[in-house]
């Protein structure tokens, strides 16, 4: 970004948005366009640095606002043809939508102004009414990311690692906060779920992805740690994470849940689990398709349930790939984006790979809402 330039108390202006298609820039009240809005700044409004971090910069503003604002927009004072040094002022602008609270407009004085005052914005609401899940604003979004490459007991997986770092940091970048476990055993799946699930209470959407072994038996579908060994029929509730514990804590009515499965690959530990295990398991190609249960779920495979996915030839999977570049998105509804990664995947695998997903979600929901 361009915090390179800004400096902690630098003196700066807006400036550059007539590139950015909007004609004001948004102070938030974090670094990052899921913190809420709080202001909505005119170019040339003046301000000095506090703090700058991942291409966001912490700002003061004369009329004694302060929040975060994206630094590709805020420029030195000197580099830019600013107007001449000016107080700010502010303007009501229309609400931009039934669920969005009126923004204040700061803009840079009219000498026959005086300082009017700027409208503090009102908290949220306590209730929530059904609603698009739209305005990121305080909206609490916590994800788990789990990829598992590196197995002990069957080949290694190039790419599961690799798509849950790819993964976390676009989820990082769209306002969750992240909770991440690489090439994990089963103890070491279990903290990293437990963790999740006491941090679940309060948060409005939660995330699971799951990169590497994952295999399906009598219709459920089992993760599958680096350390599991399958060798016999007690494997199943020692060795594995039956993916529906994670889903069950997860699922609850006031809350978007999403869980994206990259784990339908060909499995030669299952094969083992087979031969070893007891006639009435009914050992499945790839995953079983879960049901989205009574809440707003959304659930997403690689591939079609009883298909089997592919471990791309770059370092990360056609899934995985996919979803990284659609996601951030501006303005586009979870169930049209998981489309779209359908349509790259089925492409780049050449028809082979087709993902698919099974939502019961209510509401719209927007990784990137604008």
């Amino acid at each position: 970004g361009n915090d390179g330039h800004l400096a902690a108390g630098q003196a700066a202006i807006v400036a550059g948005l007539a590139g950015s298609g909007d004609d004001f820039l948004s102070l938030r009240t974090g670094p990052g366009t899921s913190f809420r809005e709080i202001a909505r700044m005119r170019s040339g409004t003046r301000m000095t640095i506090n703090l700058t971090r991942n291409g966001w910069v912490q700002v003061a503003l004369d009329n004694g606002m302060s929040g975060w604002a994206f630094a590709k927009y805020v420029s030195p004072e000197n580099a830019a043809p600013a107007p001449q040094p000016k107080r700010d002022t502010a303007a009501k602008v229309p609400e931009v939508g039934p669920d969005k609270p009126e923004v204040p407009v700061i803009e840079p004085e009219k000498p026959e102004l005086k300082q009017p005052e700027i409208a503090k914005l009102p908290d949220p609401p306590a209730a929530k009414p059904e609603k698009p899940v739209v305005a990121i604003a305080d909206q609490k979004r916590l994800a788990l990311v789990i990829g598992n490459s590196r197995y002990l007991n069957t080949t290694e997986l190039p790419n599961p690692s690799n798509d849950a770092r790819l993964i976390a940091g676009k989820l990082g970048e769209l306002g969750f906060e992240v909770i991440n476990a690489l090439d994990a055993g089963k103890a070491d799946m279990e903290v990293a779920i437990r963790q999740f699930v006491k941090e679940l209470p309060g948060t409005d959407v939660a995330l699971f992805f799951y990169a590497g072994h994952g295999m399906q038996v009598n219709g459920v579908n089992y993760l599958i740690p680096i350390d599991a060994k399958l060798e016999d029929s007690t494997a199943l509730d020692f060795e594995t994470i039956d993916l529906n514990t994670v889903l069950n804590f997860m699922n609850q009515d006031e809350r978007i849940s999403i869980a994206l499965l990259d784990a339908c690959r060909d499995n030669p530990l299952s094969r083992r689990f087979q031969r070893k295990a007891t006639r009435s398991a009914f050992i499945g190609r790839g995953l079983a398709a879960p049901s989205a249960g009574s809440g707003e779920m959304l659930i997403g495979f690689a591939t079609a349930p009883g298909e089997v996915a592919l471990d791309g030839s770059g370092s990360n999977s056609p899934f995985s790939t996919a979803l990284a570049r659609h996601m951030g998105e501006k303005g586009v509804d979870i169930e049209v984006m998981l489309k779209r990664v359908k349509a790259e995947v089925y492409d780049t695998t050449n028809k082979e790979q087709e993902p698919w997903h099974n939502s019961a979600l209510r509401r719209e929901f927007y990784f990137n809402p604008q």
